[in-house]
């Protein structure tokens, strides 16, 4: 699927990024791999978060840097 491209703004996705090789992993104490790339959410407007999560999952993301203290759970939730 092709993404289509949002408007630059601080969270949107980079333009013709793609994640759909291997990414480089940390290897967890419990033995699970984890993403070294992750996708931010901080300084997210309101609004524009839940879409930004929502093209970086089909451009390939699976590790987001997510924190209560940003106000966006909700959204972020809701995605």
């Amino acid at each position: 699927n092709k993404i289509e491209t949002m408007t630059a703004t601080y969270t949107s996705p980079a333009p013709k990024f793609d994640l759909s090789s291997p990414s480089p992993t940390y290897k967890l104490a419990s033995g699970h791999e984890m993403p070294i790339i992750a996708y931010g959410t901080f300084r997210s407007a309101p609004g524009e978060v839940g879409p930004a999560i929502i093209h970086a999952l089909q451009a390939g993301y699976r590790h987001f840097d997510l924190a209560h203290v940003y106000g966006n759970e909700a959204e972020i939730g809701a995605a």
